[in-house]
């Protein structure tokens, strides 16, 4: 049996540049990036040779409006000698920065696919190229080679006559799908967005047109950054977001630097901010969202990293170990701003605090970090006003929460004329935080506060006061039984509040079930009843107020039709008061009383017009 012949696979490049268009590159704006990152990386190789060489990169574009316009790129890197351009421009995934041993950590490419990103945009690509390295090295040449790749996958390479610097140029010609990256706006905005703050110095030529293109980042290498106003502006001109704060935020586990920028409106704790991130200067995507902590969601940075790594497209990174400790620590950046500004500067803290309550509260519920740092500038609604939980506290030795909005407010008038503050602690989350307050704070005493507390405060009445007000007590609990309530004359504050409806965890639920069951749905109304039946019995309360002159008066009536319609309509005047939704069995009782009310009047009125005739 003969021996099996080796055989190599076949690549369709046309086939691979479709890959790359439509799987890996986002766009084909990318061949930007790619060009750049090529030839940063050869003039960081050229430093391995020659530590004093800076370098430059240099674009132009030629023939911009005509039929055959032209990019060159032109860097003044490495180069490459006959040998390589066969290993690395003529060999799919063959990179020379990945070959390299001594690889210098300035390196921005790994992947050796780069190039390929050109026939994105073109059917041909030319390079032009000398290598930098001694003469000495094999295949060494002071005279230029050109290499010619097309997209259906041939290539030449052919020695050049005549001598050239070392270094290497490219030239681009657009394919009829592509004209539009040809334009020099266009094209200069991709060399902005994609080189704004990489090294060495970029230069763009079009026409008479000469500009410098990169500039640095508002902070160095060593941590220091510039002033707030400058971090502001620079912000704006990134984002186009007039931001309330600029922190400064680092990473030793990325070696990443940057600026962290404070909403300046309410989003949702939800919503993950979009932040733009390089690597080593050179722009990876505007549209990373998991660089920060998900509690900082209130901010949007800017980071340059040197040791994440990114994907083979370029436009992400690796979510490793190194990544997710980058992370915390950016975070426990803004983190240690927010406690320094909290006690430098409260006034902006409250700023930002008050944007962003709902979503800071959000978290405060699960984040103990949160809690501690942001739980007493969390603005309540109390009975002393709108104020922040550490100012409620400093009043308060115990924190009375009530947890309703509408308890909160039908209680409200009552508790302050009986010198009880309560906060209102009806709004999402407010609950889960104060009950987190109280396990992790010392400082904190919290309860819960219901009407029944509030009844068990209300003055009784006086022998002869319960004399008086016997028949229409008596008369109050027949009306009222028949909406699962009970009354009571009590007297309490203020003496303008005729009566108070005061409904228990167990009234409360058997009156939603009771809304539920005057569904027009049989099975619905079915099982309802039958959980009712299973809830135990409770009575809701009207408080009825001696000290109303109202009260007093109704006590004093003779007329015993007319003392039930009375305590009819302040029945559900109590209920519209407490912001308790009407069941059917009351919408009548309020149009039938109203009703009767009116007649009861009217024969009273006949009644003294008769005796007065």
């Amino acid at each position: 049996m003969s021996s099996p012949a080796n055989s190599r696979f076949q690549v369709d490049l046309r086939g691979m540049i479709e890959l790359l268009s439509e799987h890996l590159y986002s766009s084909p704006s990318v061949f930007v990036r790619e060009l750049l990152q090529n030839s940063v990386d050869a003039i960081s190789a050229r430093r391995l040779i020659d530590s004093t060489h800076t370098g430059s990169i240099e674009i132009e574009l030629t023939g911009e409006g005509t039929n055959s316009p032209t990019i060159v790129i032109t860097d003044t890197g490495i180069g490459l000698n006959l040998e390589e351009i066969e290993q690395f421009l003529a060999t799919i995934g063959g990179s020379s920065k990945r070959a390299t041993v001594d690889r210098p950590a300035d390196f921005l490419g790994q992947f050796g696919i780069g190039l390929l990103a050109c026939f994105l945009v073109t059917d041909e690509i030319v390079v032009i190229t000398r290598s930098a390295k001694p003469a000495s090295d094999q295949n060494q040449s002071t005279t230029g080679l050109e290499w010619r790749g097309k997209a259906d996958g041939t290539y030449t390479v052919r020695q050049l006559s005549t001598e050239i610097m070392p270094g290497t140029q490219v030239f681009l010609k657009p394919k009829a799908s592509a004209i539009s990256f040809y334009r020099r706006d266009k094209l200069e905005g991709l060399l902005r967005n994609f080189g704004d703050f990489l090294y060495p110095p970029i230069h763009f030529l079009c026409g008479t047109t000469f500009q410098l293109i990169n500039r640095d980042f508002p902070w160095n290498s060593s941590g220091e950054f510039h002033s707030r106003t400058d971090l502001l502006a620079f912000g704006k001109t990134l984002f186009d977001v007039e931001f309330i704060d600029a922190i400064p935020i680092r990473s030793e586990s990325g070696k990443a630097s940057g600026v962290a920028y404070l909403l300046p409106n309410e989003v949702s704790a939800g919503v993950r901010q979009q932040h733009r991130v390089y690597l080593k200067g050179m722009l990876v995507s505007d549209k990373i969202d998991n660089i920060l902590p998900e509690w900082a969601f209130f901010a949007r940075c800017v980071i340059n990293a040197e040791e994440l790594r990114p994907t083979a497209s370029r436009e992400m990174f690796y979510t490793n170990d190194i990544y997710d400790q980058t992370r915390n620590e950016l975070g426990e950046s803004i983190r240690q701003y927010l406690i320094r500004m909290k006690r430098l500067d409260p006034l902006r803290l409250q700023e930002l605090v008050h944007i962003h309550s709902l979503a800071i509260r959000s978290l405060c519920t699960h984040d103990d970090e949160c809690l501690n740092l942001f739980a007493d500038l969390l603005p309540f609604e109390t009975t002393l006003g709108v104020m922040t939980l550490g100012d409620f506290i400093k009043e308060n030795q115990l924190v009375r929460y009530v947890p309703s909005i509408d308890q909160f407010r039908q209680l409200a008038p009552v508790t302050t004329a009986e010198g009880i503050h309560l906060l209102n602690a009806g709004h999402i989350y407010d609950e889960q935080i104060l009950l987190r307050c109280a396990q992790l704070r010392s400082d904190i005493q919290i309860e819960a506060f219901d009407s029944g507390q509030l009844a068990d405060r209300l003055e009784s009445l006086t022998f002869k006061e319960r004399e008086d007000s016997f028949e229409l007590a008596k008369i109050a609990d027949l009306v009222l039984r028949e909406y699962q309530c009970e009354s009571e004359i009590v007297k309490f504050h203020p003496m303008e509040l005729p009566s108070l409806y005061i409904q228990g965890t167990n009234s409360e639920l058997l009156r939603l079930v009771d809304q539920g069951s005057e569904s027009q749905d049989p099975l619905f109304s079915s099982i309802l009843g039958n959980f009712a039946r299973s809830v135990e019995s409770g009575y809701a309360r009207l408080q009825l107020n001696y000290r109303n002159p109202l009260i007093q008066r109704i006590a004093k009536l003779s007329n015993r039709q007319g003392q039930t319609y009375c305590i009819e309509m302040l029945f559900v005047q109590a209920l519209l008061m407490a912001r308790v939704p009407l069941r059917q069995k009351e919408t009548r009782l309020l149009n039938r009383s109203l009703l009767g009310m009116i007649e009861w009047s009217l024969d009273e009125r006949k009644g003294d017009e008769c005796e007065s005739f």
